[in-house]
């Protein structure tokens, strides 16, 4: 398999000296206008806060399509909903501690030939029962996601929602990708954590339908030490095992202020990139290497995983039996 590299969020590295390396050849572009750079694969995402969206917004919802829409000639791939770590309305709540009060309950909205219902739509059109406001204003109060009507609608509305963005991408003309399931059992080395952390986030149909019909899905498991690289080859083996057949991209190491600070080392970046690339389609990185989103430290990230490729490439056929030049990568 001849792996490819890339960056995420490349506006943000407008300084990096090596921004516009001919080996660099995907581009994944969060939050700003995209522009096609040397004929790159380009993957597009919109990128907001969860919890600031709501799922049960079906304006918010087709506000997403309609983007996909205005930017249809610059992106190859279009990542769900084009924003990260979308999964369906209660598991959105649960990860985002969004309150049930702010759902909205009647609507629907037809898009790409699929017909999304709210809950109270859902109950009497397809469970074809009569709506009882005294029972949902009992679970609505109480925050109560866990009652077995609310969260069966929620795994269908996920589902129609899954499938709708990926037809509407093929209506396009362009590809359907999806970015970051959370996939993350940082603390768990077992190929077995990976497979139940999925079906939890994404269950029933949502999960059978990634795997059967997305073009691409996005790998991460940000190992923060030798003992967890483990993590990364599982994640990539679950989907595979599963029956993915779509293209993989995997989000080497990095270290994150807020949220996942540790020391970046080259040489943990280097043995996840060796690990991981027999078993993928690309490899990109955020624009540093180190407190990834701290403005004000500039290690990028790009010139190192241009090493590494040609690393790898070398250890695979070493010099003078093949010359890795950047016209022929």
């Amino acid at each position: 398999m001849v792996i490819e590299i890339g960056n995420m969020n490349y506006w943000f590295s407008d300084e990096d000296p090596v921004r516009n390396d001919n080996r660099l050849t995907w581009d994944v572009y969060s939050g700003r206008p995209l522009i096609r750079r040397n004929n790159n694969t380009v993957v597009y995402q919109e990128y907001g806060a969860r919890a600031t969206y709501n799922l049960t917004d079906l304006s918010w919802i087709n506000s997403r399509f309609i983007l996909a829409n205005s930017q249809v000639s610059n992106f190859d791939y279009a990542v769900y909903l084009l924003q990260e770590e979308v999964f369906h309305p209660v598991r959105n709540a649960d990860s985002t501690s969004q309150n049930m009060l702010t759902w909205t309950i009647e609507g629907k909205l037809t898009i790409a030939g699929e017909t999304l219902k709210l809950l109270k739509t859902w109950v009497i059109e397809n469970k074809g029962q009569t709506w009882n406001e005294t029972w949902w204003i009992s679970a609505r109060d109480s925050n109560n996601r866990d009652d077995p009507l609310i969260k069966e609608w929620s795994e269908w509305y996920g589902y129609i929602l899954l499938k709708s963005w990926h037809q509407h991408c093929h209506n396009l003309g362009k590809k359907s990708a999806i970015m970051g399931m959370s996939w993350l059992c940082l603390e768990n080395t077992s190929t077995s954590c990976f497979e139940t952390s999925m079906k939890k986030i994404m269950p029933g149909q949502m999960w059978q339908y990634i795997i059967g019909n997305y073009d691409l899905v996005s790998t991460y498991a940000y190992p923060r030490n030798s003992a967890e690289l483990v993590n990364s080859v599982n994640q990539i083996n679950t989907i595979r095992n599963l029956g993915y057949k779509g293209k993989i991209m995997h989000v080497l190491t990095s270290s994150f202020k807020a949220t996942l600070l540790f020391q970046w080392t080259k040489a943990l970046a280097w043995e996840e990139f060796k690990l991981v690339a027999p078993l993928v389609d690309a490899i990109i990185t955020y624009q540093y290497a180190q407190d990834s989103w701290d403005w004000g430290d500039k290690q990028y990230y790009a010139a190192t995983l241009i090493q590494f490729l040609e690393d790898y490439n070398n250890l695979l056929c070493p010099p003078p039996l093949c010359d890795f030049t950047i016209t022929q990568l």
